[in-house]
């Protein structure tokens, strides 16, 4: 499948190659983010889960994970910055924040 880009006059390109590239630009973008965070301490992965629980406070990790994209496991023996325990909420977890 190919897939032209600008219109009729423009270049085409197999959807494979365009694919291949936003996946490298993605991949720039996050290890240029990853080098900024990591000043506070955090990754790309770890700041994402806290905006998370910023936007959804006392949500279970389950739910974490399915937000960020990463599995439950994955946050479950991550660092203790990404959440903790929430006091009245058994299963859910707050940011220390």
């Amino acid at each position: 499948m190919e897939l032209r880009i600008g219109g009729d006059e423009g270049v085409t390109r197999p959807l494979q190659d365009i694919g291949l590239s936003v996946k490298r630009l993605q991949m720039r973008h996050h290890r240029a983010l990853n080098a900024e965070l990591a000043a506070l301490g955090i990754s790309l992965v770890q700041w994402d889960a806290l905006r998370h629980l910023d936007q959804n406070p006392g949500t279970s990790l389950h739910d974490l994970a399915r937000l960020t994209f990463q599995s439950d496991q994955s946050l479950s023996s991550g660092p203790p910055v990404l959440a903790a325990p929430c006091a009245t909420c058994p299963g859910h977890f707050t940011h220390p924040l």
